[in-house]
């Protein structure tokens, strides 16, 4: 998951050299590269959103107190608005084991 975060990065900041060197050459004016260097920096922290989202869940699928008390019953794609824009990811749903109802990772914390 990183890996491709930090792929964007390295991306992004070639674009960013790039850009800067049209804007010198009059390439390029101001106000084009800050649109296009906001919409690469959204996707980028929608895609950190979206794995901070995914490892929060999968620490909860791992971790051993919830095992005690909650078992794993289905995972649901849901959605997020952010700031940076709308996401996308997998949740993870729990049911009690001791029947009191089901719950959704967020709302587990141990």
């Amino acid at each position: 998951m990183t890996e491709n975060i930090v792929s964007k990065i390295e991306e992004l900041l070639k674009t960013f050299e790039e850009g800067l060197e049209k804007i010198v050459k009059r390439e390029k004016d101001l106000a084009e590269y800050s649109i296009e260097l906001k919409k690469q920096l959204d996707l980028i922290g929608k895609e950190m959103i979206k794995e901070a989202c995914e490892l929060i869940d999968e620490s909860l699928k791992e971790n051993e107190e919830r095992k005690k008390r909650y078992e794993v019953v289905r995972r649901d794609k849901r959605g997020l608005k952010t700031i940076f824009g709308d996401i996308e990811y997998e949740r993870t749903y729990y049911k009690d084991k001791e029947g009191k109802g089901y719950v959704g990772g967020s709302g587990l914390w141990f």
